[in-house]
């Protein structure tokens, strides 16, 4: 039988709100990212997770996940600026985001950011959130967004650096 670590965190006190640029983007109260190692007690695992969390945690991050997948497709979108992620998400996922939404607005003929032609009335909104913890510091959530009848997928893997979560991988489906 293999040992399994419960990680558990406790909220960090935030002295200043995480709110960004002109559509005031607002992740809240950040997860706390620095969980702790605890004895489990109970040896059943919710879901696919190597470490077991409490239904508090988990409940805080899936929110936290939830905000974030909104706020790129946003980006992507053309309806928020890509730098209102840069604080969580790494260069590369950045780079990454800034060319999605480049490319969306020449196909759609709008200027990234939220300027141009009027937008479509139904919007896409993040239905759903899962989240696996596979380390300590480590998460992996699966989003479901709905745009009006259709449902898509988003993955993303959240990792603690320079002490808060960060995407460091994200993939649309």
């Amino acid at each position: 039988m293999s040992a399994v670590a419960e990680v558990r965190w406790t909220p960090a006190p935030v002295p200043l709100r995480a709110v960004q640029g002109s559509l005031a983007l607002d992740l809240g109260a950040e997860p706390s990212p620095a969980p702790r190692p605890m004895t489990p007690e109970t040896s059943a695992l919710r879901g696919a997770d190597t470490v077991v969390v409490s239904p508090a945690v988990r409940s805080e991050l899936q929110q936290w996940a939830l905000t974030f997948g909104q706020a790129c497709l946003e980006v992507v979108l053309g309806d928020r600026p890509v730098t209102q992620l840069v604080r969580w998400t790494t260069p590369s996922i950045h780079r990454e985001l800034a060319y999605r939404a480049r490319v969306v607005a020449q196909a759609t003929l709008r200027q990234a950011g939220g300027h141009g032609p009027r937008r479509p009335a139904v919007r896409p909104q993040v239905r759903q959130v899962r989240a696996c913890f596979v380390g300590a510091g480590v998460a992996e959530v699966a989003l479901t967004v709905q745009h009006g009848a259709r449902h898509r997928a988003i993955a993303a893997r959240l990792e603690v650096i320079s002490g808060r979560w960060q995407c460091t991988a994200l993939e649309f489906g």
